[in-house]
């Protein structure tokens, strides 16, 4: 029989075994493959929301149809049965009831999946039921009232397990091992989070630290070397080994001694002391993968999303600009000779060149040695009709073109000149990080008033910060602020 079969019916190693034997390494004690590590640590609390919520939901709609039509009308059944349908991938996507940062970012977070709930479900009712939708003022008194309705639902939700944990002392009292900023972060997260049954009730320094002081309200009961006596003197179910990453030899020792006790034993990796571009985490084959450095435009729906709206909005307004466009081009044309456009090669998504339009704004010259001077105020390079669209960044429109061959995005990091990258990603740390995601006409730095010339490194580390940032805070959400945005800040931060 193969081996291949085996495998199917359990009675052979598996492909990561083998490998393991090939190499005369033998496998570890509990094989990764043999069971997910990247388990869902989902507290019962999580599913009496979703439980109530979806109830809260339900009722508002029988209530609302009883009080207009005296009774459930059977479209309103199916109404109600999409929107429940629906609100399990909404509210997932936004992560209502699976993370908690506090009162008021669960309610906007609950609120805007809620209202993205509905927005799809009034898009699916134009098309499969558009009569209802118009003739029925039950649905706008269902919708708010169901919104209203999980709002208190979710603060009685909070009181109770403030009141639970708080009050009856309902916890798991819990030490962490460390003293820099990853354990005082985990030490406040842990401890306001009435979600979380989980209560720091001391501190164990890596650093030695005499006991006496407190982080955050909870008192440092000693050092690495006391932990024995600390756990034999301090109740405590749980251990968090929160080490920067420079101790990994210190955390496996750690992991060692405390498998000799009755404890839970939780690693919190220091992976933020790296520098992080979009950091995620996920499993395969048993293996967690830890992001470092990853693009948000991979796959996904959300990128689909983004295409979509780049597309069809530089659609709109190349249609509703046309002729702006043409009175520009007549004046460029007109003022000074030299083509309408100009073009200029720049780095994109992943390090691919491409080649950038806009409306030329300077007379037609030629740097030696191929330098690229930055544009200065008083620069005598620039046009009577340049200076004008370069103050108003309507020099930069043509770029609607790059977004429609899928060079550019509406929103994104500004491309830079193939000189300035090179200049630059010398002296910038990650600076060709910000390449990991489209360039983009607008961006999350020139909203903050980071454009046009950059005088020195200073600036431009300002500037460089702000595209790592928007990376990692990447959401379509972010794109529609930017843009409303935009108009703002150019108002505010002129160009030269």
């Amino acid at each position: 029989m193969s081996v291949r079969r085996l495998e199917r019916r359990g009675r052979a190693p598996g492909v990561h075994a083998r490998i393991a034997f090939a190499s005369g390494e033998q496998p570890p004690i509990s094989s990764p493959a043999s069971r997910r590590l990247l388990r869902d640590h989902h507290p019962l609390t999580r599913w009496l929301q979703w439980a109530v919520s979806i109830c809260v939901v339900l009722v508002t709609l029988k209530l609302a149809a009883m009080w207009f039509g005296g009774d459930t009308p059977v479209r309103a059944r199916y109404v109600g049965a999409i929107a429940v349908l629906l609100m399990f991938p909404m509210y997932r996507f936004f992560g209502v009831f699976q993370r908690f940062s506090g009162v008021p970012r669960g309610l906007l977070r609950l609120s805007i999946a809620w209202w993205a709930t509905v927005l799809v479900l009034m898009a699916l009712l134009l098309v499969i039921d558009v009569e209802f939708l118009r003739a029925s003022p039950m649905l706008g008194v269902w919708v708010f009232s169901a919104h209203a309705g999980q709002l208190v639902v979710y603060l009685l939700f909070f009181a109770l397990m403030e009141y639970w944990h708080r009050g009856l002392h309902v916890n798991l009292p819990s030490l962490v091992v460390g003293s820099g900023w990853l354990a005082q972060h985990l030490t406040y997260t842990l401890n306001g989070n009435a979600f979380i049954a989980d209560e720091v009730v001391g501190i164990v320094d890596d650093r030695g630290a005499e006991a006496g002081r407190e982080v955050g309200g909870v008192p440092v009961l000693g050092g690495l070397d006391e932990l024995d006596a600390i756990l034999d003197a301090q109740p405590c179910d749980r251990v968090y080994i929160a080490l920067p990453m420079h101790s990994m030899h210190e955390t496996l020792a750690l992991q060692s001694r405390l498998l000799r006790r009755n404890l839970d034993v939780i690693w919190v990796p220091d992976i933020f002391s790296m520098h992080l571009i979009n950091p995620s985490v996920r499993e395969v084959g048993g293996l967690p993968l830890i992001a470092l450095s990853e693009s948000p435009l991979i796959s996904g729906p959300r990128a689909y999303f983004k295409a979509l709206m780049d597309v069809s909005l530089a659609l709109l307004a190349l249609i509703l600009l046309s002729p702006l466009f043409l009175a520009v081009a007549l004046a460029i044309k007109v003022t000074s000779p030299g083509p309408v456009f100009f073009r200029q090669p720049r780095e994109g998504w992943d390090g691919e060149i491409f080649e950038i339009y806009k409306f030329r704004s300077m007379y037609v010259h030629q740097e030696e040695g191929g330098a690229v001077t930055q544009a200065h105020e008083g620069d005598r390079r620039i046009t009577r009709v340049g200076r004008l669209i370069r103050r108003t960044s309507i020099d930069e429109l043509p770029q609607l073109f790059n977004v429609l061959n899928g060079s550019m995005s509406l929103v994104g990091p500004r491309p830079h000149a193939l000189v300035h990258n090179q200049e630059y990603s010398g002296q910038i740390n990650a600076y060709l990080a910000r390449h990991r995601i489209k360039p983009g006409i607008t961006g999350w730095a020139q909203i903050h008033g980071y454009r046009g010339e950059t005088r020195t490194v200073e600036d431009m580390e300002h500037r460089i910060q702000y595209d790592l940032e928007y990376i990692n805070r990447w959401s379509l959400l972010l794109d529609c602020w930017i843009l409303f945005c935009t108009p703002f800040a150019l108002l505010r931060h002129r160009g030269v």
